[in-house]
C-alpha cells in the first residue's frame, strides 16, 4: 500500500533523492541500473538497496529489457507527493497566495496532472 510517510521517508536519503532527481527529466523511459550508478558514482550493491528501497515505496518503476533493469520515476506518485504540500497552498495566509503558488484549485490531481505531463520533454536514452 502506498503511504505518503513511507515515501517522504525513503527520500529523506540523500542518495534515493539523487537517484529520484537523476531519473525525474529522463522521463518513462527511464535509465539502466547501470547508467545511474555511474553517474552517481554508486557501487552496485548500494545502489541495488536504494533502488529497491525507492520501487517498494511506488516512488519509482522497475522494468527489465534483457539483461537489464531500467528504472523511472511514477509521475503519479510524485503528483501526489507535490500535491500534497500545494494542496492548501496559503489557505490560512489573510493576505492571500504569493505570486509563486498555485491557484487554489490545485489540488493533488490537478499537480499529478501537471507532473505526469512532465515527461513529453524527456530525452530518450
Amino acid at each position: 500500500m502506498y503511504s505518503l510517510s513511507r515515501a517522504f521517508e525513503a527520500l529523506s536519503h540523500e542518495a534515493r533523492l539523487a537517484i529520484v532527481r537523476l531519473l525525474i527529466p529522463v522521463g518513462p523511459v527511464g535509465l539502466s541500473a547501470g547508467t545511474v550508478g555511474e553517474k552517481l558514482g554508486l557501487a552496485p550493491n548500494v545502489l541495488s538497496f536504494h533502488l529497491g528501497r525507492l520501487a517498494n515505496v511506488g516512488l519509482i518503476r522497475r522494468r527489465r529489457q534483457g539483461r537489464n533493469l531500467y528504472y523511472a520515476v511514477d509521475y503519479g506518485r510524485l503528483g501526489e507527493l507535490v500535491g500534497f504540500f500545494a494542496e492548501d497552498c496559503c489557505a490560512a495566509a489573510p493576505e492571500g497566495c504569493l505570486a509563486k503558488c498555485p491557484p487554489p484549485e490545485a489540488t493533488r490531481e490537478h499537480a499529478r496532472k501537471r507532473v505526469a505531463a512532465a515527461p513529453a520533454k524527456s530525452k530518450k536514452t
